[in-house]
């Protein structure tokens, strides 16, 4: 049984549209392609669309009271995480914090060198900055003093 469904009729859609439409496995509803993750290892499409995967996701995070975050390698309680629509970000807000920053910094640098002007905050060349990465733990001692 394929949950592939044939494309509606042509009047419906306009005829140069090749559209391909999949059955939901949370909402049995047909949605098109582009309503639809996929996965990065293999390029698949994921059984639920965007919507239901979602509301999942919130689903999941209600009653759940730390999250592992990527970045730092630490458990966290779910509060040290910022949310997006209901459901907690990968990162946590500190981790978070620094990419911004370094990101900052290294589009300050870039923009420096690119043009010939050396008033960047922190003048390095492109090459050096992508060679860098913060962690966390580079801010957390500098900032408050207390323990993690």
């Amino acid at each position: 049984m394929s949950n592939q469904v044939a494309q509606p009729a042509a009047a419906a859609i306009a005829p140069t549209a090749n559209v391909q439409y999949f059955l939901c496995i949370t909402c049995n509803q047909h949605k098109p392609a582009t309503d639809y993750n996929f996965k990065k290892s293999d390029g698949s499409r994921y059984p639920t669309c965007r919507v239901c995967n979602q509301a999942n996701n919130v689903t999941f995070w209600q009653d759940k009271q730390f999250k592992f975050c990527d970045k730092c390698r630490a458990f966290k309680p779910i509060r040290k995480f910022s949310t997006y629509n209901g459901a907690p970000s990968m990162h946590c807000i500190k981790c978070h914090c620094a990419d911004l920053t370094f990101k900052k910094l290294t589009e300050d640098a870039d923009k420096a060198y690119n043009n010939g002007n050396t008033t960047a905050q922190y003048p390095w060349t492109p090459a050096v900055a992508n060679t860098i990465r913060p962690q966390a733990s580079m801010f957390s001692k500098t900032v408050g003093g207390g323990k993690r």
